[in-house]
């Protein structure tokens, strides 16, 4: 996690983190960003609060620093991304905080995506979300909605992505100037874990001067929308949602069942114009909209102004938008509206003779226009992802995806539709950590080693909102589909089919190939030529060959070898198989002990084989032993110097080493290598007290994977040594080494790296039995160099 803030213009260093007084420069009805427009054009997010902060999402974890979860749990915060692909929650994220900017555009790449549960917004105020996807799935029974909004004021929600909710994808109620706009919301679950069985909803509007335009709203089974708050859920923690106006305008509706757009009880006032209304043979109704009376003990019917809408396919209903309006009489009977006449209250119903008008402009289309720009220009259109070409590609194409279990025109699971979409970035050279690319500050007159012109003012936006914003001006969606789906193929190969050689060039291609894929820069000519040069290494691959070795067993990336990395490639499937993808590995290569598990023991086993090319590995069928014995080798040892430092540094470089998803043991760290790893909250629980699952050899004769709070490692030292450690971690904490002395049980020394990832060494004064351990879920030990003390 890198966090950034500026105090009263002057940088302050406090507990790590740089801070600028900002409520003095905060402007009236400036416009959230260029095109922010309706009820919640306003917000100023983060430039609201008394001070901004600068936070970096830096990984895909469900918590912890770094994580989107942390990023929203404090408010004042501008929230930017060094980091793509797919977060997988384990819990919903609740957003309690105000004053929150997230611009999602500043992803690297393909973007973001936040799937496994629900985001929920709650009482809270000026809040900016911009080019987010959130897809919760159904790995877990959660019954809620994709994207939840309550009880805030002064919310922008923009060219966002939602999508496979078990309740609604998008509901937003309760709430006091609000904007949805340039949204997709498509493919609510319809036969998913809801406890009311078959679901799948688009959404609940509602609010006071709440907007919803240009949104594309796709395959749901009904509710798309239903406007204001349904009768089951018209109070909430004894507040009525007291909706005054609620302006839904070009909307593109498509492929909906049950119901299309219906609601508004209540006393609500609803502007429904210029709506792009294409149904299917789904569609158990066809109208624009169905008026329901409202709750009992509370007063007031529906006010409502509708023009402009198309019905595709029905040139009445498009002539005349109120024969597309009917209002409920009973629970099984609906009748036209024909009788309600304008200005007139008729069975609760006004129909009113001109547009509601708020103070909160929107540009608006005409219905086909909308529809056009509609399915050119919404979601997260920076970097459309592939689950978004498809709802645009249905829209166009009139066509409907298959459920599982409902059939032909919903969607029951997200692997009814492919899954999570592989989303790559390749992040760009920041080196002030303020979220603005060096190349960009210099283009623009910005210091890329001064991180507080991140946050100065420029014709009242931040610079970097202004640097956003310019992300998106011109944006220009890639097609990818192909190139995935042969990246995909090649993943479905067998490389053992093939010789080592022609392997290699197709690897290569494919990598080349997932490169330009993260790359903002990269142009359709760049994706054309990638996918050109896949096609030639397939035609290229050759089958058999002397080159192939006898045995496949532990190799799992598929490059023809049992190296450290297959090692590092499944621990990192070991430690959370739900949301670290893992491309190009054939797991039936990796469970080594043939017990149908796959753990520790197998990584274990694999890097024992790294290291000793005559370790067997085909015919093993029992744990490795938990008994540690170490002697201290005479054999190699290496004398410490300020050059074997530097050279060990250098070879570290700015790799993200607690990121083992990038990261590659060398040959020649992997030949002395060993991970050790502090304890993580979701690693396979081997019991409650230490216990070693491997024994390999390093200079100590010592490799090892542990599992508890501490992970340790015994080694003897026959007078002073140095510990030479190769170290990184997860949480960018800083990183601790522990020495104790096995005969005494007494800490010997503790060693601090503020480097935060590289060679440290650590000196002892004497020598003895000792054991190290690193500090808990922080640090991972990649090597471990036992020098003998020449001075």
């Amino acid at each position: 996690m890198k966090l950034k803030r500026i105090l009263s213009g002057t940088l302050a260093f406090i507990l790590g983190l740089s801070v600028i007084n900002f409520s003095a420069f905060a402007e009236d009805r400036l416009p959230a960003f260029p095109g922010a427009e309706g009820g919640g054009m306003y917000a100023s997010g983060a430039r609201g609060g008394n001070s901004i902060v600068v936070y970096h999402v830096t990984n895909l974890n469900d918590s912890g620093e770094g994580s989107f979860r942390d990023a929203v749990s404090e408010g004042n915060r501008i929230i930017v991304f060094d980091v793509a692909g797919t977060v997988m929650l384990k819990t919903p994220v609740k957003i309690q905080k105000s004053n929150i900017t997230v611009l999602g555009q500043t992803v690297p790449g393909e973007g973001i995506c936040i799937g496994g549960d629900s985001v929920m917004l709650s009482n809270a105020d000026n809040i900016i979300m911009r080019y987010l996807r959130f897809r919760m799935g159904d790995d877990h029974n959660t019954q809620e909605d994709s994207l939840g909004i309550r009880r805030g004021q002064n919310i922008i929600i923009d060219h966002c992505s939602i999508s496979w909710c078990q309740d609604e994808c998008l509901s937003a109620y309760q709430n006091k100037n609000f904007t949805a706009q340039w949204c997709i919301i498509s493919e609510s679950l319809k036969e998913s874990y809801h406890e009311k069985g078959s679901h799948g909803y688009g959404g609940i509007w509602g609010g006071i001067n709440a907007s919803f335009h240009h949104n594309l709203i796709a395959t749901h089974d009904s509710r798309v929308p239903r406007i204001g708050t349904s009768q089951t859920v018209h109070t909430y923690e004894d507040s009525l949602d007291t909706d005054n106006l609620i302006d839904v305008r070009n909307n593109v509706i498509y492929n909906w069942g049950l119901n299309s757009s219906y609601g508004g009880e209540n006393g609500t006032r609803v502007n429904l114009i210029n709506n792009y209304y294409k149904p299917t043979e789904m569609a158990k109704r066809i109208g624009f909209f169905e008026i329901y009376r409202g709750t009992k003990g509370i007063g007031g019917g529906t006010t409502l102004y509708v023009d402009g809408n198309i019905m595709e396919n029905n040139a009445a209903l498009t002539a005349d938008n109120w024969q597309g309006v009917t209002k409920e009489i009973d629970s099984t009977k609906w009748n036209k509206c024909e009788n309600i006449t304008d200005g007139v209250v008729v069975d609760g119903v006004l129909k009113s003779n001109n547009e509601y008008i708020e103070d909160y402009p929107i540009s608006t289309d005409t219905a086909q226009e909308a529809y056009n720009r509609v399915l050119q220009e919404a979601g997260a259109s920076y970097n459309r992802d592939n689950t978004d070409k498809r709802v645009v590609d249905d829209v166009k194409n009139g066509t409907l995806p298959t459920g599982n279990k409902s059939g032909v025109g919903f969607v029951d699971s997200p692997n009814d539709v492919g899954g999570y979409d592989s989303l790559y970035g390749n992040s760009q050279l920041d080196s002030d950590n303020d979220g603005i690319p060096d190349d960009w500050e210099n283009e623009h007159g910005l210091n890329p080693n001064d991180s507080s012109d991140a946050i100065q003012l420029k014709n009242g936006y931040t610079n970097i909102e202004v640097y956003a914003n310019s992300l998106v001006e011109n944006k220009i969606n890639l097609s990818t589909k192909d190139i995935k789906e042969k990246i995909k193929y090649v993943d479905m190969l067998n490389s053992r089919e093939y010789t080592t050689g022609s392997w290699k060039a197709l690897m290569a291609a494919v990598n080349e190939a997932k490169t330009v894929l993260g790359n903002n820069k990269s142009t359709q000519s760049d994706v054309d030529n990638s996918l050109s040069s896949i096609n030639t290494a397939i035609s290229g691959l050759i089958k058999g060959g002397s080159e192939e070795p006898k045995s496949y067993t532990g190799d799992i990336d598929l490059d023809g070898e049992v190296t450290a990395s297959d090692s590092a490639l499944l621990f990192q499937y070991v430690l959370n198989k739900s949301y670290i993808p893992i491309e190009s590995v054939d797991l039936k290569y990796a469970d080594i002990d043939h017990n149908n598990v796959i753990d520790s023991i197998d990584v274990a086993h694999i890097l024992q084989k790294s290291l000793d090319s005559s370790y067997n590995i085909e015919n093993i069928t029992n744990p490795i032993t938990t008994e540690v014995t170490t002697e201290t080798s005479t054999e190699n040892i290496e004398t410490v110097t300020e050059e074997s430092t530097s050279q060990a540094l250098e070879k570290i470089g700015s790799l993200n080493i607690g990121d083992l998803s990038g990261y590659k043991l060398t040959e020649e760290y992997s030949k002395d290598g060993f991970i050790l790893r502090g304890a993580m909250d979701n690693i396979i629980n081997i019991g409650n007290s230490p216990k070693v699952i491997y024994n390999g050899s390093i200079y100590s004769k010592n490799i090892l994977f542990v599992n508890n709070h501490f992970y340790n490692i015994n080694f003897k030292c026959d007078d002073k040594c140095t510990l030479g450690l190769l170290i990184g971690n997860v949480n960018n904490n800083d990183n601790y080494i522990r020495v104790i002395d096995n005969n005494t049980n007494e800490l010997v020394k503790t060693e601090r790296n503020e480097i935060k990832n590289g060679y440290v060494y650590v000196e002892l004064p004497y020598g003895g039995d000792f054991r190290i351990a690193t500090n808990q879920y922080d640090t991972i030990c990649y090597r471990m160099d036992l020098y003998k003390n020449i001075n």
